[in-house]
């Protein structure tokens, strides 16, 4: 910890590990320099900026980087990064504006690794094929569009809820509000139980203003990164068991299948969305 004591430790402390930057990511804990988040971000820069050697650390939550980044921006202190996830800091306008401060695209990393056109390729990893048969990304590609849907009014309760720090989608236990389906397989939003926790929200907190919310054109993009994986694993699995595929597959393994196949997602989709928002990051450095 020597190197976080002062300006000049920080400084120095990519010419002592022999590399371009450290870059400093959520997560970690006691003598732990390792998180997800370091598999996410070091995958990330690794395609997207080769040429950099670049060293990762795991210092945290997102208030110890956020006060991290401050200060490297105000020390001037370089040779130094920090990437952590967006939460709801776009629609807020609280992101941290500098060429040193990294942000995931979605709310979290786990938005990140489960893009739409993510879900056929992992599909295809997982059926050991080149593509998804034609019907099967089909309903791969509808059934995400119609939970995209379905996931509007909870997302935006929760982004509302969140403003007066509470929150909707339990990140914890997201089977409470997204289970599946007895009938088809498929991920149901229970929406019962979103009302349940959205009056609980309001009686939880004071009286307030909200923020104008007039659009909210990306709800999977803000859905709280533990219900999202949860509604991926469940979608996936969903349309494997339709079409009498092997359906074992737990969200670890969908999450390491995620992260192992990112570099073939920026190949394939340099245009979509979260590539492109990484790409345009990445070059700034």
């Amino acid at each position: 910890m020597i190197f976080e004591r002062t300006k000049s430790g920080q400084q120095n402390r990519a010419a002592f590990l022999g590399v371009d930057y450290v870059c400093y990511v959520e997560g970690g804990g006691g003598s732990s320099d390792f998180s997800d988040d370091v598999v996410f971000w070091r995958t990330v820069l690794e395609v997207l900026r080769p040429d950099l050697k670049i060293h990762f650390l795991a210092r945290g939550g997102k208030p110890e980087l956020e006060t991290r980044a401050r200060d490297i921006i105000v020390g001037d202190i370089g040779h130094a990064l920090v990437a952590m996830d967006s939460d709801f800091d776009e629609l807020l306008g609280e992101k941290i504006n500098d060429r040193r401060v990294l942000y995931t695209h979605g709310y979290s990393w786990e938005n990140d690794i489960f893009p739409k056109p993510m879900l056929a390729i992992l599909y295809a990893h997982k059926i050991r094929a080149a593509s998804p048969p034609a019907a099967e990304a089909s309903e791969l590609s509808s059934k995400y569009d119609e939970l995209s849907a379905r996931m509007l009014w909870p997302v935006r309760a929760d982004y509302y809820a969140l403003v007066a720090k509470s929150s909707v989608l339990p990140r914890n236990a997201p089977g409470r509000v997204i289970s599946r389906c007895r009938t088809t397989g498929y991920p149901m939003v229970q929406r019962a139980e979103v009302r349940k926790l959205c009056r609980q929200a309001n009686s939880d907190t004071k009286a307030r203003t909200l923020p104008n919310l007039t659009k909210l054109a990306e709800p999977m993009r803000y859905c709280a990164g533990k219900v999202y994986t949860h509604i991926m694993h469940l979608l996936v699995t969903g349309v494997l068991r339709a079409f009498s595929r092997n359906t074992s597959l737990t969200p670890v393994h969908l999450i390491d299948m995620g992260l192992l196949k990112m570099p073939e997602y920026f190949r394939r989709n340099g245009t979509d969305s979260v590539a492109a928002f990484h790409a345009n990051q990445a070059a700034r450095i």
